[in-house]
């Protein structure tokens, strides 16, 4: 198994879609939880699905004004692949899955968070 350490999860609390996240409802989201997620391409839909696993996020803590976590690569197939393929130089960036409201200044609220997957820079 593979750990990254203070791997950012949301760089300000935005994502990639310049969505910005309530950094107290994040923290409620997270709070004390270890997180599975998957190795995606795209979008995933809104559960985990135990057979596409590839790593485990937990230590998710706020940092400046980042959101960080402790990232582990799994012994899974999946994670297996995200093994081989870091090795190779290719590098991973966790992508947030959940659902929300989001307002016409791209502020999300009433997060309901599942977890953040990886997916390939």
């Amino acid at each position: 198994m593979r750990e990254l350490k203070g791997v950012v999860l949301l760089k300000g609390f935005k994502d990639k879609n310049s969505r910005l996240y309530d950094k107290t409802e994040m923290f409620t989201a997270v709070y004390k939880k270890r997180l599975i997620g998957e190795l995606v391409d795209n979008t995933a839909g809104l559960t985990v699905d135990l057979s596409k696993v590839s790593h485990a996020i937990d230590n998710i803590a706020v940092v400046n004004d980042d959101l960080v976590g402790d990232i582990t690569v799994l012994d899974t197939p999946m994670g297996a692949i995200v093994q081989q393929l870091m090795e190779t130089g290719v590098e991973f960036e966790p992508a947030i899955r959940g659902t929300g409201k989001v307002t016409s200044d791209l502020e999300v609220y009433e997060l309901s968070l599942l977890t953040f997957d990886l997916r390939k820079k």
